[in-house]
């Protein structure tokens, strides 16, 4: 099965959503009005995007969809490439990306938060977020979603 990958644009759009909505660390009661939307740094945006597709010698570094969603969750949480609301965009994109390649992700968003801070504060590495992620992951033959995050990500593959 080949690997569906988010482009650079899904995952700006995706943090757009994360910005917006009330999601976040305090249950949705505090509205982040004035928070910042977009990239701080492109350097590090472009890394966090393209980190799960690299390869040495023809073999891919994160040899799995879960390893590669590690990556996306580590990087877009830990580099800070957007100015507000890395730690929500890295749990979307990850979940999303999951979505699209036949995984659904359960657990509730108190509960995936809390394992994006855990991440974070502990400086955890892509085996270990592999490790800590596996228990939320489910194989999904019927995802509600895969088959819409795929057109939407082809979307933006067209511009």
């Amino acid at each position: 099965m080949e690997v569906e990958y988010l482009t650079p644009e899904f995952v700006i759009y995706i943090h757009l959503v994360a910005i917006d909505e009330k999601f976040c660390e305090y249950g949705g009661q505090v509205k982040y009005d004035n928070e910042m939307r977009g990239i701080k740094d492109v350097n590090l945006f472009s890394s966090a995007i393209y980190e799960p597709r690299q390869s040495f010698g023809g073999q891919d570094l994160y040899p799995n969809v879960i390893s590669k969603a590690a990556c996306y969750l580590r990087s877009l949480a830990m580099n800070h490439p957007f100015h507000d609301g890395n730690k929500r965009t890295a749990l979307l994109c990850t979940i999303v990306f999951l979505e699209m390649n036949g995984y659904r992700v359960t657990g509730t968003d108190k509960e995936l938060y809390n394992l994006v801070k855990e991440i974070v504060e502990e400086k955890s590495n892509i085996e270990q977020i592999s490790n800590k992620i596996k228990p939320y992951i489910r194989i999904s033959k019927m995802s509600k979603f895969k088959n819409m995050f795929i057109k939407i990500n082809n979307i933006f593959k067209l511009k």
